[in-house]
């Protein structure tokens, strides 16, 4: 694309898009950050497909992109470590067996059917903390948990949830609590499973499983959220109960504890 003049007809001048940095959440905001940018046409042609580090110049002026007239297609993903391309480049695909990453994603389709054009990234949370406290249970008695779902893809086009394997040990962060990263869901389908462990620390037989999805959607739980929140269950083997409680990310409604 060459550039045009004023007594050109500007029919097929291009566009150019500026995408700003400027509304980043604070732990964006510093120099040793960086974003998977991916930009495309209304073709589908890959503009940009770059890892950009956001210098104080970056987060300032922000990037600039020329792109066919219509429409285009923005992209970014922040805190991407575990998740990659599927062979085909139409996926970002969590490996089976890893716990989600802090993933951060912003997609927005732009008009650019002008001669300017201007996209603001806006990150949102796309994973769950799920936090699982155990009490009622033999001190002495070594267990683990598992869980198990159907969803722990992106779609690297729009950046939607899309359908993929997941599979992944919570971490024992205490005696009586474990966490686990979910990537965003699609369904109310995961199931949390408790397994014993035998003594020489390998996994034992299948004690229990919980229909976790059910669990949590009947607390309140959306999993379509702009910014998932997260999620405490609490599993009393004594009193043979669940409460789910529900943890807003930033200032989300308060959904309390619900005994299931």
């Amino acid at each position: 694309m060459t550039a045009c003049t004023i007594k050109e007809d500007r029919t097929f001048c291009p566009c150019y898009l500026t995408i700003d940095f400027v509304d980043l959440p604070l732990q964006w905001q510093n120099d040793d950050k960086s974003l998977w940018m991916d930009v495309q046409d209304h073709r589908s042609d890959v503009l940009v497909l770059e890892t950009v580090t956001l210098t104080e110049t970056m987060r300032n002026r922000g990037m600039r992109v020329k792109v066919p007239k219509g429409k285009a297609l923005v992209a970014s993903a922040g805190g991407r470590d575990r998740f990659r391309p599927s062979a085909d480049g139409k996926l970002l695909v969590l490996p089976e067996g890893y716990q989600s990453d802090s993933l951060f994603l912003h997609a927005r389709v732009v008009d650019c059917s002008g001669e300017l054009a201007r996209d603001t990234v806006r990150l949102h949370k796309q994973w769950c903390t799920l936090s699982v406290v155990v009490a009622g249970m033999d001190a002495y008695q070594r267990y683990d948990f598992e869980l198990t779902g159907a969803w722990a893809a992106f779609s690297a086009e729009d950046l939607s949830p899309m359908r993929s394997p997941f599979r992944a040990s919570l971490t024992r962060t205490d005696r009586d609590r474990f966490v686990c990263r979910i990537p965003r869901q699609g369904d109310n389908k995961l199931e949390l499973s408790l397994f014993d462990e035998n003594a020489d620390g390998t996994r034992g037989r299948l004690i229990h499983a919980y229909p976790l999805g059910e669990l949590i959607y009947r607390a309140g739980y959306d999993w379509f959220a702009t910014d998932l929140d997260d999620v405490t269950v609490k599993l009393d083997f004594a009193r043979a109960d669940i409460t789910v409680g529900i943890q807003p990310w930033d200032a989300g409604e308060n959904l309390g504890n619900i005994v299931i």
